[in-house]
């Protein structure tokens, strides 16, 4: 949906809640635990996106000022 926020879900009464950190690594540890893989931290994520972008090509200071 256009109006939709960033980065939210869908609450089953219909309402949408914010996706925060903890509860988005916790979810995923519930996942990977399942299929006995280890754990991965937040910093984890943004290596690996950056790493992704860089190589698309994406000149490394876009990917700077995202942060």
């Amino acid at each position: 949906m256009p109006s939709t926020p960033l980065f939210t879900f869908k609450m089953s009464e219909g309402t949408w809640a914010p996706m925060k950190r903890a509860w988005f690594l916790d979810r995923c540890d519930e996942i990977w635990e399942k299929d006995g893989l280890t754990f991965v931290k937040g910093h984890g994520f943004q290596i690996s996106s950056t790493t992704h972008l860089l190589l698309l090509g994406v000149d490394p200071g876009v990917v700077v000022a995202q942060g």
